[in-house]
């Protein structure tokens, strides 16, 4: 279907003691029939031990379907 699709994801994991978690966000332009362009953000919190590590990142995609 043609048009702007969001998408919202959320995630959490606790190994033990202290819980991970994260989250991911999208928005997918489906421009032409066989052609879409997709933004992505990704958050995560991740436990390690007594410390955390806070990572986020970027992701662009153009996909042509055949």
């Amino acid at each position: 279907v043609q048009g702007l699709h969001f998408i919202l994801t959320g995630e959490t994991w606790s190994p033990g003691g202290k819980s991970s978690y994260g989250g991911w966000a999208a928005v997918d332009w489906f421009c032409l029939r066989q052609f879409d362009v997709r933004f992505d953000f990704m958050w995560r919190s991740m436990a390690f031990g007594s410390d955390s590590l806070d990572a986020k990142a970027v992701l662009i995609q153009a996909h042509l379907y055949l």
